[in-house]
């Protein structure tokens, strides 16, 4: 199934677009599709606190994990499956001011299986940009739902095209079969393929944009007429963490086949970049810690020679490491 390909940029969305480009072109350079090599550089210690069941920090630049554990695992990634509806939804889209009205049976679905929402109403009509921020903010599974149907026609369609793009970018580990996030049979992945779906996202300027907004207002209609307010809030706490860099861009999620989860994407205080992903934490807060301990501890520390001094000072067997690379082959 192919469908033409037409950006029409509007309204705000047009707007931040075109300054993240701008942006973006002095954020450090990266690969143009990310590969994860191995070996792992680090597993993830257990003294640190880390309570994630599973867990990869990837390095951008070079595609290694550089701490991981059970980053090769399946796992049902709840929410962060948003990621991929995302991407699919802007390399299909043909324009970001078309009219969507909502049906009553996606929010039926949405509230029958409890599931967050962004809180539209049955007969409102909103826009595919509101759909694609519905859809990341506050991880509304009636944006979601109506986003694919706009996009495929249908649900079954769509999953089609998710699982397409799966396959594009070589994952051998994910299958999708909503684009929710939902439990679900064979709805599955894995850290380390999860990080290679967020970095994809961040490389379509559309996505990038969403992923990386802390707050929205949805278009004004008559059943809201001064929009709905919505946020990322995994970027506002992580904004509140002493971390060595800044945290661009996340999704979370949460099921109880799940629990907490989050994929995040970081720029370190030397500019190097990074992809955290992190699955079955027992709260949303740890989830949100779980994070910021990776990117304390292990960020930058393969490339430096040397590991941020809470992994010395526990005794950490790899408090020092020769990585071989020289000057050259890590400058960005």
């Amino acid at each position: 199934m192919k469908i033409r390909r037409r950006h029409v940029l509007s309204g705000a969305l047009a707007i931040g677009v075109s300054l993240f480009l701008a942006v973006g072109s002095a954020l450090p350079a990266q690969a143009a599709s990310l590969h994860i090599s191995d070996p792992v550089t680090f597993a993830v210690d257990d003294t640190i606190g880390v309570q994630s069941r599973y867990a990869a920090l990837v390095d951008l630049s070079t595609g290694r994990v550089v701490a991981g554990r059970n980053q090769d695992e399946k796992m049902n990634p709840a929410s962060m499956t948003k990621v991929m509806t995302l991407l699919v939804a802007c390399e299909h889209l043909t324009d970001l001011s078309a009219p969507v009205t909502i049906t009553q049976d996606a929010i039926d679905i949405a509230a029958n299986a409890g599931l967050t929402r962004v809180g539209f109403v049955a007969g409102e009509t909103v826009t595919m940009a509101d759909l694609l921020y519905g859809t990341i903010l506050p991880s509304g599974a009636d944006a979601c739902i109506m986003l694919g149907r706009a996009i495929a026609g249908s649900d079954t369609a769509f999953v089609a095209l998710m699982n397409e793009k799966a396959a594009a970018l070589g994952l051998t580990s994910t299958h999708f079969a909503n684009c929710t996030g939902m439990t679900a049979d064979g709805h599955l992945t894995t850290c380390a393929e999860m990080a290679v779906i967020l970095q994809a996202a961040m490389e379509n300027p559309i996505a990038r944009t969403i992923l990386c907004t802390p707050r929205y207002t949805t278009t004004a209609t008559a059943q809201h007429p001064s929009g709905i307010p919505i946020s990322n809030l995994f970027l506002s706490r992580m904004s509140s963490r002493d971390i060595p860099g800044t945290c661009l861009a996340a999704k979370t999620g949460y099921t109880r086949a799940a629990m907490c989860c989050a994929a995040s994407y970081f720029v370190s205080s030397t500019g190097r970049t990074y992809i955290c992903v992190t699955g079955y934490a027992p709260t949303a807060v740890q989830a949100v810690t779980d994070q910021a301990l990776l990117y304390n501890v292990y960020a930058n520390a393969a490339f430096e020679g040397t590991l941020y001094p809470l992994l010395a000072s526990i005794g950490y067997p790899g408090a020092t490491l020769d990585t071989g690379n020289t000057a050259a082959s890590v400058q960005q």
